[in-house]
């Protein structure tokens, strides 16, 4: 059974900063910089979200993803730091236990943290039925994405020019980078800046 992702996310245009709220300089927040929304599809425009968050570990970081992305379960409601450490660290704790093949182990987390982000619907588009899975958050979208990674057997890499996290093997349009390269690029044109820069540095 295929299942497409149905995930209209809202981010700021004129991006997010980290702001203490409450007069309380112990608790702090990122927050949009102005009302304006625009829509996008973040599961579309990135194949592999949940580990590019998964290796941030600074407010500083998580500022930078929330520009790109948008904040985590609400599109303009202020989101505590906190919950950003707490979300990379599960997210990191789940992409260690993949990359390890510990599936008993993660079959348990999931179990174990709720991980029920799935909502499955029947729909028809010019009389073609098929299945389309809810998404109600950003967080809740990049653990989707995660899992079907997994369920698919794609692996990681890194793009050696942008430092993205992306996905390759059958299915992603991306060929597993082969022992004896060195390098992976998420997109054509990173690898021909990343040669041109090579040149210049000879």
């Amino acid at each position: 059974m295929t299942v497409e992702p149905c995930l209209t996310w809202q981010k700021c245009p004129d991006g997010y900063e980290i702001t203490s709220l409450r007069n309380n300089d112990q608790e702090y927040f990122i927050v949009p910089k102005s009302h304006r929304l625009e829509s996008f599809y973040p599961l579309k425009s990135h194949s592999a979200l949940l580990k590019q968050l998964s290796g941030i570990s600074t407010k500083r970081g998580f500022n930078q993803f929330a520009n790109f992305n948008g904040l985590l379960s609400h599109p303009a409601r202020p989101e505590p730091i906190q919950a950003w450490f707490q979300a990379a660290t599960e997210m990191r704790e789940a992409s260690f236990k993949a990359e390890n093949y510990d599936f008993d182990q993660l079959t348990g987390y999931f179990k174990s943290n709720n991980k029920n982000f799935l909502n499955i619907e029947l729909e028809y588009e010019n009389q073609t039925p098929k299945f389309v899975t809810k998404i109600g958050s950003l967080k809740d979208g990049m653990w989707w994405q995660f899992t079907q990674s997994l369920t698919n057997k794609h692996s990681f890499e890194r793009c050696s020019l942008c430092f993205t996290w992306f996905t390759v093997g059958q299915g992603t349009g991306r060929r597993r980078r082969t022992l004896n390269t060195k390098h992976s690029f998420c997109s054509p044109k990173h690898q021909g800046r990343y040669k041109y820069l090579q040149r210049d540095n000879e």
